[in-house]
């Protein structure tokens, strides 16, 4: 029975993924500190909003494979971290999940690195076609996502930090908004109509915060389904810190 059941998964594998046929290697897996590589595509039955990827938007020049990619996240205090990163529009269904760099991460910048040559490079996926979500302290249980944003590079970071990009996923076709909140004083920063949006097609929510001090905020998305009408709602809470001083 168990042998059925790996052949079925491994047939699944072999239909949705052309590249995994011919490198096995490449199948999502224990990898030292990680979990890498490509997963079978879930199916789910969510129809709310899912958060995808919140990272600094910078975009950082790649010409050539580098031997690893990086990431920095700051903590305003050490917490358990649920570090994901994934292709953001799915051809190949790259993940990288299950960190076990650190049980706890420490108050303030915070780095990871891992080897671009295992999995992405074959893949031919760079940079700048991956997202990533840090979620903290995910284990208590918030009604509403607790991030810290990523800064994704893989030789240098920037020096400040002035916006950043919010991928989300709705499970349904849907009309919805969004609002930016000063979570110190609840002072609405922006709202902006993001009009219909397809179910299972990641959007981008773009915030410049060139002027925004540092502190907490959140981002909060709303709006109905379009098949019945239903509420949607999406918070994401985070802390911005728009200096990165150090080396990592």
């Amino acid at each position: 029975m168990i042998r059925l059941i790996l052949f079925a998964a491994l047939s699944t594998l072999f239909i949705h993924h052309p590249v995994f046929a011919y490198y096995p290697e490449l199948a999502y897996q224990l990898r030292k500190d990680r979990w890498e590589g490509i997963q079978p595509r879930p199916v789910s039955g969510d129809l709310g909003i899912e958060l995808l990827s919140a990272v600094v938007d910078y975009t950082e020049p790649q010409t050539s494979f580098p031997a690893t990619n990086k990431i920095l996240f700051y903590l305003t205090n050490p917490a358990q971290i649920d570090l994901t990163v994934r292709e953001l529009s799915p051809k190949k269904y790259y993940l990288l999940n299950r960190v076990k760099e650190k049980e706890t991460w420490r108050q303030g910048f915070n780095p990871y690195q891992w080897s671009a040559e295992t999995v992405l490079k074959p893949l031919n996926l760079k940079i700048n076609q991956l997202g990533a979500v840090a979620r903290v302290n995910r284990l208590e249980n918030h009604p509403e996502e607790r991030i810290a944003p990523v800064v994704l590079y893989h030789s240098t970071y920037p020096s400040k930090i002035t916006g950043y990009r919010f991928t989300f996923k709705v499970g349904t076709d849907a009309d919805l908004d969004y609002v930016i909140y000063s979570d110190n004083n609840s002072a609405l920063l922006s709202k902006k109509e993001l009009g219909k949006r397809t179910g299972g097609e990641p959007f981008v929510i773009l915030w410049d915060c060139s002027e925004a001090p540092a502190g907490h905020y959140e981002l909060v998305v709303d709006g109905h389904s379009l098949r019945d009408n239903s509420p949607l709602h999406q918070s994401v809470k985070f802390y911005h810190q728009p200096e990165i001083k150090g080396k990592f």
